[in-house]
Parts: C-alpha cells; sequence; structure tokens
C-alpha cells in the first residue's frame, strides 16, 4: 500500500522524488561514481594526496640526487642533514652540535639532503630506491590477488555449468515420475480454470491416480 506524505513531512525526512534522483545519477558513469564517492571522504582525499606524493618521490627523487644508493665514500661517513636554501635559516646545514661536519671533512661542496651512513652512502637515493622496490611489490601482490580471484571465479562458473546438465536430468526423470503416476503436467497448473474464470470439473480417475500416490509415498 503506497503512503502519501505531505509536503511538509516529505521536507522534514528529506524526501527526493524518484524521478529527480534518475536524473541525479542518469549521466553519471561507474567511474564517476568512484570519483564522486572519493571526493565526499576527506579522510580517503588525504589519503589519496600523501599516497601521490610518495609516489611522485620515488620516482623522482633518485633523480635529483648525483648519488647512487650502493656508492660508499669512506670519507663522507655519517654526515648529518644538508638541504640547500633551507642551510641559510640554520636548519638542515650540516652542522652538528655547533659544528660543521661537512666543512671539517673537506666537503663543504656537497650536499645529502638525509645524511650519509657508517659506510658514507647517500641515505636519501638509498630511501627512495627502497620505496621503489616497496611500491612495485605491492602492486605485483594486488595484481597476483587480482588475477587468482579471477581464476577461482572462473573455476566456480565452470562448476556450476557441470551441474546444469544433471539438474536439468534430474527435471526430466521426476516429470517422467509424475506422468507414471498420473498426476497433471506441472506446467498445466492454470488449466484449472476456465475461460470464464470458474474452476474446471477434476475426472475421477484424476482423484483416484493421486489418492493411490499419496498412499504409496506414505508407505514408502
Amino acid at each position: 500500500m503506497q503512503t502519501h506524505l505531505s509536503p511538509e513531512e516529505k521536507k522534514l525526512i528529506g524526501y527526493k522524488a524518484e524521478s529527480s534522483l534518475d536524473e541525479n545519477y542518469a549521466g553519471h558513469s561507474y567511474v564517476k561514481e568512484i570519483l564522486l564517492t572519493l571526493f565526499s571522504n576527506k579522510g580517503a582525499c588525504i589519503g589519496l594526496v600523501c599516497i601521490l606524493i610518495i609516489v611522485g618521490f620515488a620516482i623522482f627523487a633518485p633523480m635529483v640526487s648525483s648519488y647512487t644508493y650502493k656508492e660508499v665514500h669512506s670519507d663522507t661517513t655519517n654526515l648529518p642533514m644538508r638541504i640547500p636554501g633551507l642551510e641559510k635559516l640554520g636548519i638542515f646545514d650540516g652542522t652538528r652540535k655547533g659544528v660543521d661536519v661537512y666543512a671539517s671533512k673537506g666537503v663543504k661542496d656537497q650536499y645529502h639532503y638525509f645524511g650519509t651512513d657508517a659506510l658514507g652512502r647517500d641515505i636519501w637515493t638509498r630511501v627512495w630506491e627502497g620505496t621503489r622496490i616497496s611500491l612495485l611489490i605491492a602492486d605485483l601482490g594486488a595484481l597476483k590477488q587480482h588475477l587468482d580471484s579471477g581464476h577461482l571465479s572462473g573455476a566456480g562458473h565452470d562448476r556450476l555449468g557441470q551441474h546444469e546438465p544433471h539438474c536439468a536430468r534430474a527435471g526430466a526423470q521426476a516429470e517422467k515420475r509424475r506422468i507414471r503416476a498420473g498426476l497433471p503436467h506441472a506446467g498445466r497448473a492454470g488449466e484449472q480454470h476456465s475461460v470464464q474464470g470458474h474452476p474446471a470439473q477434476h475426472h475421477g480417475t484424476d482423484h483416484h491416480h493421486l489418492h493411490a500416490f499419496r498412499a504409496k509415498r506414505h508407505f514408502l
């Protein structure tokens, strides 16, 4: 039973007509629906921006550095962070406890954004090279999971398809048993009514076979 709402009730519950909803979503594609859902969630937007920043640094950050991830320099071990531009502000200027470590080791012209490790390797390059490998492993894992789920889904459909002939055969055998018992065909249930809408008269033989079938099933 359809309930009619007054304009005040519709306004109170935020009711919208189905026609307006159809107009709003008629031109939306699947990709557009995903983007609308994503951008309506502030947390998801912040997470997406962070992921894009990390991916961007993983791609381009090693290109900025003039060092490779495996270069070993014994004369530049354990250097602090030194970033051009920021060193003029007194931060990340390559000093440790007031001592300019770069000048003390004679590498005043070098810059290591994250410093160096105990072997003199540039930490900036090593961090983002490792990020590249981590992202690659994550992508391969997601691809493998997607392929595995598709394979399992296909195998499930094939298994269901193999059962379809058995179901059809079982249905045919059940219909044969129905005919032998003298019961009417399952598809003729609507034939018990006449054209005028009055119930048709059953033959005595049909009632006889029906009672015999029920009695036989009861004893079995």
